[in-house]
């Protein structure tokens, strides 16, 4: 499943709508509801919601082209979201995102931009993994998140 926050009907695509807030919101009661019983999971699941809208609420707030889509429970494969270009869908920035800096150390995420907490993001840095305490594209950014 993939959750875009693509630009509003209601206002033109310059800002977010209470349907952007409500797609959030039920993507949050989604992800409480699925992961009630993995505690230890869900701050991972939890993480990617707050990136993904945070990131989607900037864009649109500035008008800028871009949206996160978010692949729950591995539909991304690697990619836990996607940034893309609404003017013609292009991709154009890939991301692995993790609660732990640690597993973002797997060769495996490649060119991707790996994510992490800020407490996590300076853990990376000392260890010499690069990995952001944002998703940031274009203008846009998501708001980090501590551990």
């Amino acid at each position: 499943m993939a959750t875009s926050c693509a630009p509003s009907q209601h206002d033109g695509g310059g800002g977010y709508s209470s349907s952007d807030v409500a797609e959030a919101l039920a993507e949050l009661q989604q992800v409480l509801a699925k992961h009630a019983n993995d505690p230890l999971g869900m701050d991972g699941y939890l993480f990617e919601v707050h990136v993904w809208a945070t990131f989607n609420f900037d864009a649109a707030a500035k008008g800028l082209p871009y949206r996160a889509r978010r692949y729950a429970d591995g539909a991304g494969g690697d990619v836990d979201i996607r940034v893309y270009d609404l003017r013609d869908g292009a991709t154009v920035k890939d991301a692995q995102l993790k609660t732990t800096g640690k597993h973002l150390f797997s060769y495996r995420y490649g060119a991707m931009d790996r994510v992490t907490t800020t407490t996590e993001h300076a853990h990376c840095r000392q260890h010499g993994v690069r990995g952001e305490a944002e998703l940031s594209y274009g203008g846009a950014a998501s708001l980090p998140a501590p551990q």
